[in-house]
């Protein structure tokens, strides 16, 4: 089993959506990226470079806007973050990834932009 498929494993009630946007590194090198997986708990990010485990990352992301986090895992050439939002965010981004996943389904929102990040990226 590939590190990603195996990476989607820990994401119980993330979806497979992908998203466009960019990520800030802590030491304010900013880069294009695309989720992978997300949920309110973890996103992974697909990127030209990973942070350090335990880095702050501030990501902006396409209908989901800024989230700021702390990148808690490597695998292939993405990375995870544990995004640090209130209850309220929190309860927010449940909703918004689940009105995301209904009005696209995983494969429309995937369609085109992996194309458009691999090119920034």
């Amino acid at each position: 089993m590939d590190e990603v498929k195996q990476s989607r494993q820990c994401f119980h009630r993330g979806a497979q959506v992908t998203l466009r946007g960019r990520y800030m590194l802590q030491d304010g090198r900013e880069f294009a990226c695309r989720t992978v997986d997300i949920s309110a708990e973890a996103i992974a990010i697909l990127g030209a470079t990973r942070g350090e485990i335990g880095e702050r990352v501030v990501a902006y992301l396409d209908e989901l806007g800024r989230i700021e986090g702390t990148i808690v895992r490597h695998f292939g050439e993405c990375f995870t973050i544990e995004p640090q939002v209130s209850a309220i965010k929190r309860e927010w981004l449940n909703f918004a990834i689940g009105r995301l996943v209904k009005e696209h389904g995983t494969r429309a929102a995937r369609r085109g932009f992996a194309q458009e990040v691999d090119a920034a990226a």
